[in-house]
């Protein structure tokens, strides 16, 4: 049998060995070419070894090839696995970091042939090496250059996927979407694979204005791809529910190094609410003109939030006497030095928390005179939904104020008359009941039990004289203005001073008294006092017998004013007494309940007067409730 021989890889002939490895060295002049012992031992050198791995011949022949490798790769044992393979396979190619002479590492693109000779024996390893630092370098950098695109092209479409806008992005070599975000499914309300082509034969999409469907070639993604420039349009949009918006898109396109148009992307949102708003306003504007147009003959006036005015009619020059031409771009409230009851900053406040506004206003005419309106002002917002301008309607109460100001001094009159009235009167009863006290007591002895009847009744009766000349008084001047001006009164602090004066009767009637939180509201204090113990005194004098009085105090906010309430559970009211109750003079119950019956008609008194009204919910036996109103703002 004949023995299985190795493959012979690179067998020379002997005689021309020598002058083929001569040519090689020739050849190649950028290589470094050695030759290595089969023990791994360099035995050969020539000029590339010098210019690549900076060996000279006497220093690089006689060394182990393992010089060459980096410390990891020999710790390794790369340098004999590279021989190892090389005499298995004939030839082992290689890409590594290796060592130069100065310990420089360089990228070598190398190959180790194994050389045997006639027999097969293995003589020797050849082998070439490269310098391919660059090359390797280059590569690494463009590997790094990939990875960094991809991360930024992930970011970018993670970013793109988080928009709160519909994002498409168009491949246009592909005609395909290459991107189509969470938001653009929400929006228009379909899948993204239904949108790779758009057609007119589509159940969706953007809509002509006879209702017909866009063609893909219409669309501003499209178009922006096709003309090379960015496109921006508002389009009604059916979308895959069959629902209308209106979507506002903007489309670019994206253009590779070259400046050739690659993809284009376009950004979307719903701006149905938007347009919905946009043309309410257009419309209110229209309505604006059109009301100021009729508003000509009226005093009405449009002035900016800074004051400016825009629009004097002919009204408002009739009644101030200022021109159009005169009062356009002066400040309203220099012009006619307006003041505002509670300020004119308070006013503009309310009017653009609320829209609106109204109240009285001092104005001064052109020629000096004192003009009073009631005025009644607008807010009206620009196309972008911002308070831009005021419609302000007066109408004139000047001669009503003036009416108001003498029924005031007529009042005043009165009330200096009750007093001097209620002086002149209770003097004589003062001197009746005095002389009848003292015929009782010094002939208390010497009268009859008839004639002590008898003087018991004067003196009764001009003790009631004496209470009824005071209750009249007291509602006669209940409305008169307390010293000081009108101020912010607290409702509590009211209660607990007529409670303070009640305390003695709420003790022994037993009573007892649950307030809720009231309010402060504008007003004069002894008045709403007076109120407060009006009522509640009423409470303790018609009281169930033996049933302890149970009187409650709350409040309720209404829109402009505050509701009070007084609750007691007494004998009641007959519901057609309800009126009558208010009545100067008026008693449900006679002698035998002491009164004078003038402390409901004060209250009411009172109580219009700051601008509110008072009622009463009762029924005989289960007690009654008074509720009456106050204005949060001065009447």
């Amino acid at each position: 049998m004949t023995p299985k021989r190795e493959p012979v890889h690179g067998k020379l002939p002997s005689t021309d060995y020598e002058n083929l490895y001569a040519l090689l060295i020739r050849e190649l002049a950028d290589y470094a070419v050695f030759m290595l012992d089969p023990e791994g031992r360099i035995t050969s050198w020539n000029e590339g070894v010098r210019r690549i791995l900076g060996f000279e011949r006497e220093e690089f022949i006689g060394q182990p090839g393992e010089i060459l490798f980096t410390p990891e790769d020999r710790q390794a044992g790369a340098p004999r696995a590279e021989l190892l393979r090389a005499a298995a396979q004939g030839r082992a190619p290689d890409e590594r970091w290796h060592l130069r002479k100065d310990g420089a590492r360089f990228f070598c693109q190398g190959v180790v042939t194994a050389v045997r000779d006639e027999t097969g024996t293995l003589a020797a390893f050849a082998k070439v090496m490269r310098d391919a630092t660059a090359w390797k370098r280059a590569a690494e950098e463009g590997e790094q250059l990939r990875r960094t695109l991809e991360q930024e092209r992930a970011w970018l479409r993670a970013i793109l996927e988080q928009l709160p806008v519909g994002v498409m992005i168009l491949n246009r070599l592909t005609g395909r979407l290459e991107l189509f975000n969470a938001a653009a499914t929400a929006l228009l309300r379909h899948e993204p694979g239904d949108s790779t082509r758009f057609r007119p034969e589509s159940r969706f999409g953007a809509l002509h204005a006879d209702g017909s469907l866009y063609s893909s070639e219409e669309y501003p993604l499209f178009r922006a791809a096709a003309s090379g420039e960015p496109v921006a349009a508002e389009v009604p949009y059916r979308r895959g529910d069959g629902s209308l918006t209106v979507l506002s898109i903007t489309a670019a396109p994206v253009r590779d190094r070259h400046g050739q148009v690659v993809a284009a992307v376009s950004v979307f949102e719903d701006i149905s609410e938007r347009r919905q708003v946009r043309d309410d306003l257009e419309r209110a504007n229209r309505e604006l003109i059109e009301l100021a147009e009729a508003l000509q003959l009226t005093n009405a006036v449009i002035w900016r939030l800074d004051g400016t005015i825009r629009l004097w009619t002919g009204g408002a020059e009739e009644f101030y006497g200022w021109t159009p031409e005169e009062a356009a771009g002066r400040n309203i409230h220099e012009l006619l030095q307006t003041r505002v009851t509670g300020g004119l900053e308070a006013a503009m406040r309310e009017l653009l928390r609320s829209g609106r506004w109204q109240g009285e206003l001092r104005h001064i005419h052109k020629d000096g005179r004192e003009l009073f309106v009631a005025s009644y002002w607008v807010l009206h917002r620009n196309l972008a939904g911002e308070p831009s301008e005021v419609v302000e309607v007066n109408n004139d109460i000047t001669d009503r104020r003036r009416a108001e100001s003498y029924l005031r001094r007529s009042n005043e009159e009165l009330a200096r008359f009750a007093h001097v009235a209620a002086h002149d009167l209770r003097a004589p009863v003062r001197t009746v009941r005095s002389y009848a006290e003292l015929l009782a007591r010094r002939y208390a002895g010497r009268l009859d039990e008839t004639a002590r009847e008898f003087i018991g009744y004067m003196v009764e009766g001009a003790r009631r004289q004496e209470e009824l000349i005071a209750g009249l008084l007291r509602y006669a001047t209940a409305t008169n203005a307390e010293a000081g001006a009108e101020s912010r009164v607290d409702l509590r602090a009211s209660l607990d001073a007529a409670l303070a004066n009640l305390a003695e009767d709420l003790r022994a009637a037993g009573a007892e008294v649950a307030v809720d939180p009231l309010p402060a509201v504008p007003g004069y204090p002894h008045q709403l006092l007076q109120v407060f113990q009006n009522l509640i005194g009423n409470a303790l004098k018609y009281r169930r017998p033996e049933v302890p009085p149970r009187i409650r105090v709350s409040s309720a906010e209404r829109r402009d004013h505050w509701l009070i309430r007084v609750d007691d559970n007494g004998m009641g009211i007959p519901s057609d007494q309800h009126e009558a109750i208010f009545q100067p003079l008026k008693r449900l119950h006679g002698a035998e309940i002491a009164g004078t019956g003038i402390g409901l008609p004060t209250c009411r008194r009172i109580v219009e007067h700051h601008g509110g009204r008072i009622w009463v919910e009762s029924q005989p036996g289960r007690g009654s409730t008074f509720l009456f109103t106050l204005p949060k703002t001065s009447p």
